[in-house]
């Protein structure tokens, strides 16, 4: 064995001749380098200054006997094992020297046998002495990395604990203290969901602690959830809770990192609010441009027509009646536009075609810019079911983004077919069915390829003072309608956005300004509105059209008058009744109490509030159609007559 792989012994006797044969001994089998000392003080002075693997010592010494040796050098170098020699073969004096702190104990015999066994002796308590000086510094290491652990996450200002499979606290770092107001001492051994989770919640969690004993999973384990906490104080607050679970001996442990977010949600609230604001006040400026531009064209059209009727040009003093009209309407979709957008109603739908919808929309939209449009509209497109106002608004949306991605100017494509059976893998989980597909394609900077998965985003943009707020109501609107909306962008080149919406074998309906048959009608009608005006207006238009009308004022008025009437035996084929009367009865609860006492009773719903979910779904709150504010004569007769004849 080389030298330096020797195993280095200090053999302290003072029996030279048996120190002399034992060196020879062990040095023979070439696995150990022996040094001896002749006395205990002389053998305690070479194992200080020395560097030795083994220590062999005898029992009876003069000056210093081996069980002084060895306290001292444990004193001294406590890693070095120690085996006591002694000719004494007394138990006595074995136990002295393992409590002395020795490793063994051998007995001189006189065959000289002891000699025989000391090599395998040593070796094994060397062994032993490796496995433990290997577990002590595993437990140092242990001791020092669970010290530096307890400091890091004292140090942290999120709230360290960690559980047990019962659920009970093993790991309260400071910041817990801080956040939820309980000391260490109080935590400890205590179950965390009574402790800290609102009571509300400790059901659910004691369901899931069932499976996290046995699996280590949950249904939050592996997640960062916000959920609320709770105080030593009992207030509540909310947290980000991230949860982990880990297996120490053989059972399964949790731990949870909670950071209070109270602040974090409050000031991202306020940012929220002000965002919010900053983009009604665009949406705002917008909608104003265009109601000075409507209310210029019904101004200056009223006008006109004065001028024509006082100088008997009759015909056309009614066609500028009808450009009066037509900007009506056209302030009436923006105000549905602004309706939808403030509370993002559910649509109110009718079966149309498209191809007038897109031309006029987009015809709006693309007002002052410099682009001009091309149409690809097949004559055979098919019907669809939508809300028009929200169409509309989607149209003017994407046009007017187009426009925007070619300020100097350009050619918007505007396309429209028919997709019959179409792949709907890739969109957004759309039913496989027959779509019709609208694409607007503009020829402008494009948007880069890290942008476009925001791009429907609340509050994204891409441009310079805009809102971020088209395309988001734009792709609220089309999910809505059960369809979707893609984008496909490359920059420097263009745009191209892709709307999908269901289509329907559904007749569509004529438009008003396709049908301008002579109106008439015949009926006893009732109105309940809580407007003068409306009353007055609608019952005189009714009324020179052919029905015979009544008014009431609220709910309450409305109920008597019906009631008296069918008493009377002249009772009213239909109410129109206004969904919301301020500081009394409105529609919704009239006809609730009406039709308890006339099942039979039929009532269209009015109102000016798109977003009432009444107004999308009527016949379930017991009405038979709809009329949103402002109405046309021609489909409130045409709706009045089918509820008539039902």
């Amino acid at each position: 064995m080389n030298g330096d792989n020797l195993i280095k012994i200090l053999y302290v006797e003072d029996d030279e001749g048996l120190a002399y044969l034992l060196r020879e001994r062990l040095e023979a089998t070439g696995k150990f380098s022996v040094e001896t000392a002749c006395n205990g003080k002389d053998g305690l002075s070479k194992c200080l200054a020395g560097e030795f693997d083994m220590l062999l010592v005898d029992l009876a010494m003069p000056e210093m006997n081996g069980l002084e040796v060895i306290k001292a050098v444990i004193v001294e170098k406590h890693s070095i094992p120690s085996i006591m020699i002694s000719g004494s073969g007394n138990e006595t004096s074995a136990v002295q020297a393992l409590k002395a702190g020795a490793s063994d104990y051998l007995i001189k015999d006189v065959e000289g046998n002891y000699m025989d066994l000391l090599p395998s002796v040593i070796e094994k308590t060397l062994e032993q002495r490796k496995i433990i000086n290997e577990k002590r510094e595993a437990e140092i290491a242990l001791k020092e990395s669970e010290e530096n652990i307890r400091a890091i996450t004292n140090s942290m200002p999120d709230a360290v604990i960690t559980i047990d499979s019962e659920g009970s606290i093993t790991f309260w770092n400071k910041s817990a203290e801080d956040i939820f107001g309980y000391t260490k001492e109080e935590a400890l051994g205590m179950n965390m969901h009574d402790l800290i989770a609102p009571e509300r919640y400790h059901e659910e969690i004691f369901k899931g602690m069932e499976k996290f004993k046995d699996t280590g999973k949950g249904n939050i384990i592996g997640k960062t959830l916000t959920l609320p906490g709770l105080r030593k104080d009992g207030s509540e607050f909310m947290a980000d809770h991230a949860f982990s679970a880990v297996k120490i001996k053989g059972k399964w442990h949790a731990t949870a990192i909670i950071r209070d977010v109270t602040e974090r949600l409050r000031m991202e609230n306020e940012l929220i609010k002000a965002q919010k604001l900053e983009s009604v006040g665009v949406l705002a400026g917008g909608i104003a441009h265009d109601f000075n531009n409507i209310l210029t064209a019904i101004i200056g059209n009223t006008n006109l027509a004065s001028i024509l009727l006082e100088s008997g040009q009759t015909d056309k003093a009614g066609k500028t009646l009808e450009s009066i009209e037509k900007a009506v309407l056209r302030a009436k979709d923006l105000t549905q536009q602004l309706l939808t957008f403030s509370k993002g109603g559910d649509p109110v739908k009718k079966v149309v075609s498209l191809t007038n919808i897109i031309k006029d929309a987009s015809s709006f939209a693309a007002r002052g810019s410099n682009v001009s449009r091309e149409f690809s509209i097949p004559a055979e497109l098919w019907s669809v079911e939508v809300d028009v106002g929200q169409i509309t608004q989607v149209i003017n949306n994407l046009v007017i983004n187009a426009a925007q991605a070619m300020p100097g100017s350009g050619v918007i494509e505007i396309r429209a077919e028919n997709e019959p059976n179409m792949d709907t893998s890739g969109l957004n989980d759309l039913k496989k069915g027959n779509y019709v597909k609208l694409s607007f394609k503009d020829h402008g900077c494009g948007i880069k390829k890290e942008q476009l998965k925001n791009i429907f985003d609340p509050y994204f943009t891409t441009k310079h003072g805009g809102s971020g707020l088209g395309l988001a109501s734009s792709y609220s609107i089309i999910k809505k309608h059960d369809g979707a909306i893609t984008v496909e962008s490359e920059v420097g080149v263009g745009s191209t956005f892709n709307v999908y919406l269901p289509a329907t074998l559904k007749e569509a309906s004529i438009s008003e300004s396709e049908n301008r048959s002579l109106i008439t009608g015949s009926g006893k009608i009732l109105i309940m509105d809580d407007e003068e005006m409306i009353r007055d207006m609608t019952s005189q238009t009714l009324g020179f059209i052919g029905y015979e009308v009544e008014c009431a004022k609220d709910g309450s008025e409305a109920i008597e008058m019906y009631t008296n009437a069918r008493e009377a035996g002249k009772p009213f084929d239909v109410i129109i009744m206004d969904l919301t009367v301020p500081g009394s009865m409105g529609g919704e609860e009239t006809i609730k109490i009406l039709h308890s006492i006339y099942p039979d009773a039929k009532a269209i719903v009015s109102s000016g509030y798109c977003n009432n979910p009444i107004m999308s779904d009527c016949k379930k709150y017991g009405f038979y159609g709809v009329m949103s504010k402002p109405f046309e004569i021609r489909s409130m007769n045409e709706l009045l007559q089918k509820a008539i004849k039902a």
